[in-house]
């Protein structure tokens, strides 16, 4: 009897409980409630003259008039300010992290880093590692333009042009880093067979690349640039290379399903 009443309130004690997870994800402020835990955690970590730096961050041409910044006098003011501008979101915390950076306020960019991190397929800052896998090698996109606007969705489609263009699956198109500069950094760990072949269709189809953002290309020290004439330069749809190069492609495309 004793048994039997311990197992029963075992079972009761777990219907409570869920019960109660149930009702907590219910009660749940909002979707952007992992967000605005973030927000105050950083917030209250700022001083005065940070909050001044973050406010003199947002100043000048298409920026936050300086009306509406000598309003926002706390940083959790600040902060719902760019929300509503849609300038930080859960979806895209570069600029809160380029912002923390520009500060000097490493432990806060890492705090933006940690959530992203748990929460998932949220855009985030971090360095690629020192060296990249057996076989493979580190390439870098410079992308230009604002840290608010650019989406996961620009980044797959930088990935799925890539692979396109290397007929491989986007899969082998790994993403190592993202780092802000004078603009965005994006590293891609792709097969070292791949790189040549990389570099020379980004030199033919510079305008496709230009499309989507990219300012230059870095592989192995040397620096690739797209500009404004590539842009309005007619030239092949992106995946259309000359006969040698899909042979080549296809081939280096064989090696890789083999590995």
């Amino acid at each position: 009897d004793f048994l039997n009443e311990v197992g029963s309130s075992y079972s009761s004690s777990d219907n409570v409980m869920a019960t109660f997870n149930f009702e907590f994800e219910d009660i749940v402020p909002s979707d952007d409630w992992e967000l605005n835990v973030l927000l105050i955690e950083i917030a209250k970590h700022l001083n005065t003259n940070e909050l001044q730096k973050l406010q003199f961050f947002c100043t000048g041409p298409r920026g936050i008039p300086k009306g509406i910044l000598s309003r926002l006098d706390t940083p959790e003011k600040f902060f719902t300010c760019l929300r509503e501008r849609g300038m930080i979101s859960r979806d895209n915390l570069l600029l809160l992290q380029a912002f923390m950076w520009h500060m000097d306020r490493k432990d806060l960019h890492e705090k933006a880093a940690d959530y992203a991190r748990r929460v998932g397929d949220t855009l985030y800052f971090y360095a690629p590692k020192d060296s990249p896998e057996d076989g493979f090698k580190h390439i870098q996109f410079h992308v230009e333009g604002n840290l608010d606007r650019f989406q996961r969705r620009d980044l797959e489609a930088l990935r799925a042009t890539v692979a396109r263009l290397l007929f491989v699956p986007q899969e082998f198109i790994f993403l190592s880093g993202v780092e802000p500069s004078q603009s965005l950094t994006l590293t891609f760990m792709i097969h070292e067979h791949c790189v040549n072949p990389l570099r020379e269709l980004f030199h033919e189809h510079k305008d496709s690349f230009f499309q989507l953002g990219v300012g230059s290309l870095t592989v192995d020290g040397h620096h690739y640039k797209t500009n404004n004439l590539a842009a309005r330069r007619a030239s092949a749809p992106a995946g259309h290379a000359t006969e040698r190069e899909l042979q080549e492609l296809f081939k280096q495309n064989l090696r890789l399903e083999s590995w």
